[in-house]
């Protein structure tokens, strides 16, 4: 099953929250995903209930080089939490150095999530280039770029369009671009979409409008689409995993949100 790596050069523009909508989503049509916190905030477990006071996750189990699968939540039906875990500096550096003496790691020793045949992943990094996000080239079938549609997002556009997020060229033809917390009220958001549909064309896969009911459902910790199902940001989301479906090579119902692995 494909690996969704959902990253930006930008901090604040949702990440997140979309991770976890969209594990949501692919859950509730009946694949099973696994929703990975590869960022030391993390806060990803926060969107699935997961208690503030369970800090636990894989980088406690560096040490010790048990699997990461075994600090994996189930937190509803056909969906698991992978949290990173409360670290220090020391953890973050060993995991880091894991990355650079072992390329391949996240395919080989923890192939039972990252190379699972039955299982969807989607991964959250923190913002920017890291040691994390290079390791993961070799695993990730699509890059999920979020952005706001503000003045920083332009020249972080271009960067993107040239490739700077991704060290290598074979990554940097992998990934589409969502433009967050659009307000179409405001002059420059609707400047910004016109900008990024003219020169990213089919690599814009979607638009999630600002809605009040997003930051709701993160304080409630449950996803939009069961705290309100009728706003504009649950359809954004909701068209946006249909969108990653297809370019996947998926079949989706969009009554239903069945989802099977076949031929368009």
């Amino acid at each position: 099953m494909p690996v969704i790596s959902i990253c930006s050069p930008k901090g604040g523009v949702g990440k997140t929250t979309l991770a976890s909508n969209l594990s949501y989503i692919f859950s509730q049509s009946g694949t099973k995903v696994m929703a990975v916190d590869m960022d030391p905030q993390n806060a990803l477990r926060l969107y699935f209930g997961v208690s503030l006071a369970d800090e636990g996750g894989f980088i406690a189990s560096l040490d010790s080089q048990a699997p990461w699968l075994n600090s994996a939540l189930n937190v509803g039906r056909n969906l698991y939490v992978l949290p990173f875990g409360k670290s220090t500096y020391e953890m973050r550096r060993n995991l880091d150095q894991i990355f650079i003496n072992e390329p391949d790691y996240l395919k080989t020793s923890q192939s039972a999530i990252f190379n699972a045949p039955d299982l969807l992943v989607i991964i959250d990094f923190p913002p920017g280039y890291s040691e994390a996000l290079k390791a993961a080239a070799c695993i990730t079938d699509l890059y999920v770029i979020p952005l706001n549609a503000d003045a920083a997002s332009v020249s972080l556009l271009s960067q993107i369009k040239d490739g700077d997020l991704f060290e290598n060229g074979e990554s940097a033809n992998k990934y589409c671009i969502v433009l967050n917390q659009v307000d179409n009220r405001v002059k420059i958001n609707r400047e910004i979409q016109d900008f990024a549909r003219s020169n990213f064309q089919d690599k814009l896969a979607g638009t999630v409008h600002l809605d009040t009911s997003v930051t709701e459902a993160a304080a409630l910790q449950v996803p939009i689409s069961g705290f309100n199902p009728s706003s504009a940001a649950a359809f954004d989301i909701g068209m946006l995993a249909r969108r990653l479906g297809t370019m996947l090579g998926f079949t989706v119902n969009e009554d239903t949100m069945i989802i099977s692995q076949g031929q368009d």
